[in-house]
């Protein structure tokens, strides 16, 4: 999610845009795939340029109404006039109601909110040999891959092109906020598909629900499903051991520091180097999933939350071995001293 300032009002979309102004590109247009929600907002403004309207009047004019999409919306306002509701976050693998706010200008790459029955509609019309909406043409066009990126996957105009597990072309694409996520996939030769919204997302979370896809579609080819996953992710187990053997390491210190003799030549070089990782823990992780750190703190709560008290227990420890050091040698001043 891109979230710029202002997000509330109707026309946030095109006021956000501004500030990619003097954005420098990563590649020439054209040179490489590279998929990104920044483009999608930039194409949801020339859409508002060129027809004069807020996005969610032109979705609700042009595409919801035609649909029969009857509680589909694409801004706060009629989001929660048609029933929509806060997901959540999860922490820890249970459910937290998110206050994450309604992003208005995040609406031309996904912040549209539908109940399932006009994803169903939505759907159909997909599926559906007509030209209502979209003329025969240019849905054939819409659903065409353009950019080869991977084997026996691809990317078209806001979709993947890619095959089943049953080697059928699958057309699908999903999508999530920090407190819920959406996916879709149909088979055009067989024109079959499924819709799956979930009201509560976590990155470490999602495999389980790639994994329900690939059982829909299995189911749909006759097969029986595989049994769900339980239990809460590695890494979040990784890291929550991690941070209580450091706090534990400083609770020892405090405790120990005042009956120990610290060495100098020891202590000075550990505690810079405890300072050093801890600053550059954050710039690590962010470098490491190419997220900025306001969208980790957004979509992965519990394990920011942890990385930030692992950051505070080196640094604190880093603290005490300093401080250690320092008493350290003032005893042993205040020695040299008696004895002279």
């Amino acid at each position: 999610m891109i979230y710029l300032i202002p997000i509330y009002n109707a026309f946030a979309l095109k006021e956000n845009v501004r500030h990619f102004s003097n954005t420098k590109l990563s590649r020439p247009p054209g040179e490489q795939h590279q998929y990104s929600n920044a483009n999608y907002m930039i194409l949801g403004a020339v859409l508002e340029e060129v027809s004069g309207q807020s996005y969610a009047d032109y979705m609700e004019q042009h595409v919801f109404g035609p649909l029969g999409m009857s509680t589909a919306a694409a801004d706060e306002e009629r989001a929660v006039q048609t029933g929509f509701e806060h997901g959540y976050q999860s922490w820890f693998g249970y459910p937290r109601v998110s206050s994450v706010p309604y992003d208005n200008s995040g609406a031309s790459y996904g912040c549209i909110s539908a109940s399932i029955d006009d994803m169903a509609r939505y759907l159909q019309f997909l599926l559906q040999d007509n030209d209502r909406v979209l003329s025969r043409e240019y849905k054939e066009l819409l659903l065409s891959p353009l950019v080869q990126h991977r084997p026996n996957r691809a990317y078209g105009f806001g979709w993947r092109i890619s095959e089943t597990e049953q080697g059928e072309r699958l057309v699908w694409h999903s999508g999530s906020t920090p407190e819920a996520r959406a996916e879709i996939f149909f088979i055009p030769e067989r024109g079959v598909g499924a819709v799956i919204l979930t009201n509560k997302d976590h990155i470490l979370e999602e495999a389980r629900l790639i994994q329900v896809s690939k059982d829909l579609r299995g189911i749909l080819a006759g097969q029986d499903p595989k049994p769900p996953s339980a239990g809460i992710h590695p890494v979040i187990w990784g890291l929550t051991v991690t941070l209580i053997i450091l706090l534990a390491i400083v609770i020892w210190m405090l405790l120990r520091m005042q009956k120990r003799s610290l060495k100098l030549y020891l202590t000075l070089p550990l505690s810079l180097l405890l300072f050093a990782i801890s600053a550059g823990i954050i710039p690590l992780f962010t470098r490491l999933t190419s997220s900025p750190w306001k969208s980790i703190r957004l979509f992965v709560p519990d394990i920011a939350y942890m990385t930030l008290g692992i950051v505070a227990s080196l640094a604190l420890m880093g603290l005490l071995l300093m401080y250690g050091t320092l008493v350290s040698r003032r005893k042993h001043l205040e020695s040299i001293t008696r004895r002279a």
